[in-house]
């Protein structure tokens, strides 16, 4: 759009009707920004989240010795995906880890040549690679929300051998996976956010999840028969629900948006105004200097070429910039006086100081 605005500019200069020519405005970046506003407090440019979550089971043939399970989850999320004020919508990964407590210690002899004893016991936790989608109604600091989840939770159990006393020789304890099973869950959750400021906002949540069959270890009718284990596993449906309380962190900012009194609903860059530039002559029969707008081919209002003697100075307007920028006006006109007419050129790219006139603007132009 610039390149057709600067091209109509410079046909409507050749065709000498520069008293036609409007005020032309360049800009340096056509497209849109979003504008925020006191009821839009989604994250534009994605979140982290970090979870504590206390876990129930829900079926009886979930709870052994551990009734209730804890862990934690770190979550990564989009931007923004929903245009529509205040909504937000978001998609992203979800990792965590849950322990399901551990079995009871039964005394073991260890293999070695002195004959040291030991515990040993067995342990359950979980893995989860969730794709989480989040949706938020945003208009308050107070933000309610719902989400969808779906992935695999892998189950293990590990076995944990422990010398009572240190081992000279050898590690003193050891941890070997004894079981592995895969449930691939889906699940639903609802909560509130309070953004505490443009940064962080804190999160609380409830999650209801359920599963695919799996086989899991009961970690209380397992036995060991010496470094031996015994296992007992049993098929489950998992379906639990998990109380949730994190940190939610803001991945962008919101420097570049206007503010939410503004008139606008749209910010752009800042741009320029291009004027005419115009020369002074001196008029004898009012025995004043006059100003009019200059012509591309160097020639006065009626047409008649003016010699080089006869320009007094080339002063284009300064720009008019309706932002602050420290961009320099690449659109100041190129046609200054040749040198030796009296008068020192502008330095290109910048516009005369307002109310204050070149050197030798009081004398008259030699003849």
């Amino acid at each position: 759009m610039s390149i057709i605005t600067i091209i109509t500019t410079s046909a409507l200069l050749i065709a000498g009707t520069p008293s036609q020519l409007p005020n032309t405005k360049l800009l340096t970046d056509s497209i849109a920004k979003p504008t925020v506003k006191q009821d839009d407090y989604t994250f534009r440019d994605g979140f982290i989240g970090i979870h504590f979550a206390s876990q129930h089971a829900l079926s009886s043939s979930l709870k052994d010795s551990n009734r209730c399970n804890a862990g934690f989850n770190l979550q990564l999320m989009s931007r923004n995906l929903l245009p529509a004020s205040p909504f937000g919508g978001y998609v992203g990964f979800d990792w965590g880890m849950q322990f399901y407590g551990k079995g009871n210690k039964t005394n073991v002899q260890l293999n070695t040549n002195s004959g040291d004893s030991g515990w040993t016991r067995l342990s359950t936790f979980s893995m989860d690679f969730f794709a989480r989608g989040h949706i938020e109604y945003a208009r308050y600091k107070l933000i309610p929300y719902v989400n969808f989840f779906a992935g695999p939770r892998f189950y293990s159990t590990n076995q944990k051998v422990q010398s009572y006393i240190p081992l000279a020789n050898t590690e003193s304890s050891d941890l070997i996976n004894a079981a592995t099973s895969m449930s691939f869950m889906t699940g639903a959750g609802a909560g509130l956010r309070w953004r505490v400021s443009d940064a962080v906002s804190l999160d609380a949540r409830f999650d209801w999840m359920s599963g695919s069959n799996a086989k899991i270890v009961d970690l209380d009718k397992s036995t060991f028969n010496g470094l031996s284990y015994n296992l007992v596993k049993k098929s489950v449906t998992p379906e639990y629900y998990q109380v949730k309380f994190g940190i939610l962190f803001n991945l962008g900012d919101d420097e570049n948006y206007e503010p939410a009194n503004t008139t606008q609903t749209t910010y752009r860059e800042p741009y320029y105004i291009y004027t005419q530039p115009t020369y002074q002559y001196f008029d004898s029969s009012t025995n004043s200097w006059k100003e009019t707008p200059m012509c591309p081919c160097n020639c006065d209002s009626s047409g008649k070429k003016i010699s080089p003697t006869n320009i007094r100075r080339v002063t284009p307007k300064a720009p008019i910039r309706k932002y602050e920028s420290s961009e320099e006006n690449e659109t100041q006109p190129q046609n200054r006086p040749p040198a030796g007419s009296g008068s020192s050129p502008v330095p290109a790219g910048k516009g005369a100081f307002p109310g204050i006139k070149p050197a030798g603007s009081g004398g008259k132009a030699k003849s």
